[in-house]
């Protein structure tokens, strides 16, 4: 895969991983709860079978509109196989294993509560081969206003196995992945989302924002505020444009204290059209040292598409340098 789609992989990346958690949260939930409503059709479920393992109890209120609660204790295997089977007992959870490209799940402490105002959530811990989540709660309301917070989330490696997974599988060398805490809320067509203390391969940053809306058909605006950006030795950054090493070389050793770059903020305004072309203008990363600014351009001519990266950086001392990069995939 040439650069453009490695560009576009990784722009892409991180709103796949915080669909990941929305993920586990639309999948399982948290902690016995309690209600006063009359229970039409109350059944415990309990397997133990060699690949599969669940504990729970479906009780189902009223059908139309269809509400009832969903408890599982505790459940360990395909969580397709475990929403099918919640499906089949009370239609609570119809379709959503289809939707699920998690193979094997562990699953503790869950609570589902689906009542005429919306969807409740909750889980202790889900535990999937390639990470760990916990103490995630997400709230949906019928008009579609949605709020979600989780704890700790880590992933060593790529969590998707299937093959249409298999170039964003090959070109991810950013594991392992994490971060401390995450909250978000939004409505249909807006999101604003706040991760703390995130950890990459190479990177760290101890808070983002994220702001997401869809103002047209296709069209998503994006803005992105960072604090206490940590790179470590940027220059093994793969970088088929060469511009990182250009401007550590520009920067000069002062910038880079024990072959660590640290940027006090970072902040990006983009635009991406119909997911295939995209306009970021500007990015800024700020520090002491150092100062970047410039444009990133991905056009999508007709296919197969350019790219064109104007960035200005300026240290003390030094007159500002342009670095610009082109490609054009043939």
């Amino acid at each position: 895969m040439d650069f453009l789609n490695k560009i576009r992989t990784r722009a892409v990346l991180f709103p796949i991983l915080l669909l990941c958690v929305v993920v586990f949260a639309a999948s399982a939930q948290a902690e016995e709860a309690t209600t006063n409503q009359p229970v039409l059709l109350s059944r415990h479920i309990s397997l133990d079978l060699p690949d599969l393992k669940i504990n729970g109890i479906v009780n189902v209120f009223t059908l139309n509109p269809l509400t009832g609660q969903l408890i599982i204790t505790f459940a360990d295997g395909d969580p397709r196989r475990i929403f099918d089977l919640m499906s089949e007992s009370s239609g609570l959870l119809h379709g959503l294993s289809a939707k699920l490209p998690i193979q094997h799940m562990v699953l503790k402490d869950c609570v589902i509560d689906l009542s005429r105002k919306g969807l409740d959530l909750k889980f202790k811990s889900a535990d999937i081969p390639a990470g760990h989540i916990e103490d995630v709660e997400a709230t949906i309301s019928l008009n579609k206003i949605w709020k979600v917070k989780s704890g700790k989330f880590s992933l060593q490696t790529f969590p998707f196995s299937g093959p249409q997974w298999q170039e964003l599988r090959q070109h991810m060398d950013i594991f392992p992945l994490g971060y401390s805490s995450f909250k978000a809320n939004g409505e249909q067509k807006v999101g604003n989302f706040e991760i703390s203390n995130i950890y990459s391969k190479q990177v760290q940053t101890e808070k983002l924002n994220i702001w997401l809306e869809q103002p047209k058909f296709r069209q998503f605006d994006l803005s992105i505020n960072g604090e206490k950006i940590k790179i470590e030795d940027p220059t093994k950054i793969p970088d088929d444009t060469k511009l990182i090493r250009q401007i550590m070389a520009y920067a000069g050793k002062a910038a880079q204290v024990g072959g660590i770059l640290n940027f006090d903020k970072i902040m990006v305004r983009g635009v991406v059209y119909n997911q295939e072309s995209f306009k970021i203008n500007p990015v800024r990363l700020s520090a002491k040292e150092l100062q970047i600014w410039g444009t990133i351009d991905g056009k999508s001519l007709p296919k197969p598409g350019a790219l064109d990266i104007n960035l200005t950086a300026k240290r003390p001392g030094r007159e500002e340098e342009n670095f610009y990069w082109h490609s054009q995939r043939k």
